[in-house]
This record gives structure tokens, sequence and C-alpha cells, in this order.
């Protein structure tokens, strides 16, 4: 189902065809892959890129989380994202993101909610260096939005993007995952990835 909801994601990128994107991030022992799909802006009167997006992703840990259990972790969601008046290149998104795994024995199910800032360096620094993007990321579910066998729910990742080529950045990110189970385990996991990213 998710699977078949990430291709529909994909296809649908392609049909719309203006601040898309799909990653792919990989270590020796994670790999993930994620889309963004832009579906409408705010405003004519706002930046293009400001709007209404949704996403999907799949994380697969071959190692697992802290016990050793092999785990996919699923996402979709839908978020809102606009520049910050008055400051160049910062922008900023909130939403929410379905989140759902089987971690060994116990069933993953949450709905975090999600902040995200994305600072660009201004285009004069382009002159030293090629365009380059910090990201910030926070999902946050508490116990009222954690359900199944999952009690709590936490995700933060940092990252940065280079523009090697003209809508393709190479990406080095940090990602730590914290899940509080409800029969009083916590399975957590971070990891150091890098990959790519292509806009389109």
């Amino acid at each position: 189902m998710v699977k078949k909801i990430v291709g529909a994601l994909l296809i649908g990128g392609y049909l719309f065809a203006q601040n898309n994107s799909v990653a792919l991030y990989v270590n020796n022992e994670d790999f993930e892959a994620r889309a963004d799909l832009f579906l409408v802006s705010k405003s004519e009167q706002i930046k293009l890129e400001s709007g209404y997006y949704v996403t999907a992703n799949m994380l697969r840990m071959d190692e697992g989380f802290t016990q050793g259990d092999d785990a996919t972790v699923f996402g979709i969601g839908a978020y809102i994202k606009n520049n910050v008046i008055g400051t160049e290149g910062l922008w900023m998104a909130f939403g929410l993101r379905a989140e759902f795994s089987d971690i060994g024995e116990d069933k993953l199910f949450a709905i975090p909610l999600t902040a995200a800032l994305t600072y660009r360096l201004p285009i004069e620094y382009y002159n030293y260096t090629t365009p380059t993007t910090f990201n910030a990321e926070v999902l946050y579910a508490p116990s009222p939005l954690a359900f199944s066998d999952s009690d709590e729910y936490l995700e933060y990742r940092f990252s940065v993007e280079v523009e090697m080529i003209n809508q393709i950045s190479v990406t080095l990110g940090y990602r730590y995952i914290d899940v509080d189970m409800a029969h009083e385990t916590t399975k957590s996991r971070d990891a150091i990835y890098g990959g790519l990213r292509f806009s389109f």
C-alpha cells in the first residue's frame, strides 16, 4: 500500500513538475528514500516555493534499533512551507506526518507534528562557494498521538546540501529517532548519512 502511495506521489510530481524533489540517503546500514510533491501555491503574491506539500518516505535499517531488531519505517504526511519575511533565504515549514513500522514484535504507529527550517546562503556567497542549504527538522508525537505499541515518537535531523549540478544536490546529514513503547521500553537509533536530492 505504501509503495503504491509513494509511486503515486512520484508520478504526480512529474505531472505538476515544479518545486518537487526526490532524495536517496545511505550509509553502511541504512537506506532512505523520500519524495516531496508541491501541490499548490499559497498566493500569487508569495514566492512560488511557498505553499502546500505532501511527502512520503521509507527508511530501511538493517541493524534496526538499539535492541538489534531490523526495521523499515514508512511515513506519509503534508506540510505548509513559507519564507520568513525579512530574512533572505530562510524558510520554515509545519505539518503532520504518519509514521508506522513493525519493530521486532512491536508495532509503531504515530502521527507526529513536524517543524523544519531551511536556510540557503544568499546568492552573493556563490562567488566563493556553490549553492549551499542548511536544514533542520523535528518530528514529535506525544502519547495522545502515538498508537498501537508506541507511546511517544521523537525524530530530529540536521543536514547540509551542496548543489553540485543544476537541480542535483549532495547531502550530508545526521538523524536521530527515539520511540517509547507502551510496555516501558525505549528503542532509539542515530546515524550519519549521505546521499543525493533531485529537484524538478
